[in-house]
């Protein structure tokens, strides 16, 4: 029973080798992995709420360089700027879209009644 044991370890070590050294390649990210780790990061800050000026931080990019080495992240200037207008327009056209393809929509309020016990 213990020879099987350390043979599943050894061969979940040698996946995560497989997939570190996958993923850690020094070579140059294509246009498009550079777009799409971009907009993953521009997500990430407008959903958690981060403040943009991270983005230069020299501990943050650091960590990014650790994820993906090749990676070089975007300036604030950039993210808050042309990044943020495309992926804006983005969601304004997905939500174009299912609006469009709809059926029977009803427009209405939704009332929140707070209910105040005092002990």
């Amino acid at each position: 029973m213990d020879e099987s044991l350390e043979t599943t370890t050894f061969n979940i070590n040698t996946t995560k080798r497989n997939l570190n050294s996958y993923w850690d390649k020094e070579d140059s990210l294509s246009k498009e992995r550079i777009s799409l780790i971009d907009r993953s990061v521009l997500k990430a800050f407008v959903v958690c709420g981060i403040p943009f000026r991270v983005i230069e931080n020299p501990y943050f990019i650091n960590m990014l360089k650790n994820l993906q080495s090749s990676y070089n992240p975007s300036s604030r200037d950039r993210l808050t700027t042309k990044l943020l207008c495309e992926e804006t327009a983005r969601v304004e056209i997905k939500i174009n879209n299912i609006l469009e393809n709809a059926k029977n929509l009803t427009l209405g309020t939704y009332k929140y009644f707070i209910n105040i016990i005092i002990i």
